[in-house]
């Protein structure tokens, strides 16, 4: 299925971390359990789906969402370490990394994603804001607002002040991105907007 989204160039160098050398709290051996869908292979992840297998997918969300915020508690300095990023979009992101590394396993797929993300972490807690137009609404960090609007005065659009405020401005300036990647232009920060302007040095390779 075609993706809305330049995944694809990402996902071919975004397990380059996949060996990791990052240290865990484990036994001895260094060793530690993992459960639940941490536990399948990418190749198993792919194929549910492939097969739109609800069952497998919906343990993986909740297994992921669960990481993630075992993540943000025990990672130092860290409020949110994917503070855009939705569940859907992290899972797609997962699928085309997985393709690419089949016999891989998925926490370990998983893993290599959230330490490739820790540079775009939040490091304190942010309000959320809910992002209202036109009959549509998001839910999104006010901090996460405030690096669009810097985002969107780079690329000469926005011209007020990064506040974090969802304002008639932004509405604006999100639309006019909206126009020049050819997207409906409804004004509010999806997950394409914060994806190619929050990463536009991996969104722009194909």
């Amino acid at each position: 299925m075609h993706t809305t989204f330049r995944f694809l160039a990402w996902s071919t160098c975004a397990l380059s971390m996949l060996v990791s050398t990052h240290t865990y709290a484990a036994d001895p051996t260094g060793q530690f359990a993992v459960r639940g869908g941490g536990r399948i292979t990418c190749e198993q992840f792919v194929k549910a789906r492939d097969d739109k297998n609800a069952n497998v997918l919906a343990m993986v969300a909740g297994w992921l969402d669960g990481y993630l915020t075992g993540t943000n508690q025990h990672m130092s300095g860290n409020y949110a370490v994917a503070p855009w990023a939705s569940t859907q979009l992290l899972g797609l992101l997962l699928y085309h990394n997985c393709k690419q590394h089949p016999t891989a396993n998925f926490f370990v797929a998983a893993n290599s994603m959230v330490q490739q993300m820790q540079g775009e972490r939040m490091t304190e807690v942010s309000p959320i804001v809910v992002a209202e137009n036109e009959g549509k609404t998001v839910q999104v960090y006010q901090e996460v607002l405030r690096r669009l609007q810097v985002a969107l005065t780079e690329k000469g659009l926005y011209k007020g002040p990064p506040s974090g405020e969802y304002s008639a401005d932004v509405i604006a300036a999100i639309k006019e991105y909206q126009r020049t990647i050819n997207q409906p232009e409804s004004g509010i920060p999806d997950q394409r907007v914060l994806w190619e302007l929050l990463r536009p040095k991996i969104a722009a390779k194909k």
